[in-house]
C-alpha cells in the first residue's frame, strides 16, 4: 500500500518538478499551475468527506490498538482535516512558487530582449543604425 502511494505521488509530481527522464516536452509553467490547481478541489472534497464522516470509513481501524487515547473516528477526523487543509495548502504554496518563478523568468527574458535590442544593429535599406 505504501509503495502504491509513493509511486502515485511520484507520477503526480513528475510533470510539476520536470523530473528526468522525459517522454515528452516539458510542460510550460502556466500548464503546471493549472495541473496542480486542478487537484486542489478533489483533494479538499475527499479530506472534508473523511473528516466529517459520522462513521469510521475503514472499520479495520476499530480493531487495532489505539494510540494517544483517540478513538478510530477521532483519528479519522484528524486525518481528514490534515488531508483537507494541510495538503490543499501545500498545493497552493507550490502554485505561488511556480507563479514567482514564471514571473521572474518572464522579467529576465524581457530584460535580455531589451539589452539585445540596444546592442544589436538594426538594418534599414542599406545602412546600419544602432537601436536606442
Amino acid at each position: 500500500e505504501h509503495i502504491t502511494f509513493f509511486l502515485g505521488a511520484m507520477l503526480f509530481w513528475w510533470p510539476v518538478v520536470n523530473g528526468a527522464p522525459r517522454l515528452h516536452k516539458s510542460m510550460p509553467y502556466w500548464g503546471r499551475i493549472l495541473y496542480v490547481l486542478a487537484f486542489v478541489p478533489p483533494n479538499a472534497i475527499a479530506g472534508f468527506a473523511i473528516a466529517n464522516s459520522p462513521d469510521v470509513i475503514y472499520t479495520y481501524y476499530n480493531t487495532v490498538p489505539r494510540l494517544f487515547g483517540m478513538t478510530a473516528l477521532e483519528d479519522q477526523m484528524i486525518g481528514g482535516a490534515i488531508m483537507w487543509v494541510w495538503s490543499s495548502e501545500m498545493m497552493i504554496d507550490v502554485v505561488v512558487i511556480m507563479l514567482g518563478v514564471m514571473f521572474y523568468r518572464e522579467k529576465k527574458h524581457k530584460a535580455r530582449q531589451a539589452v539585445s535590442a540596444h546592442t544589436h544593429p538594426v538594418h534599414h535599406a542599406g545602412h546600419v543604425e544602432v537601436a536606442g
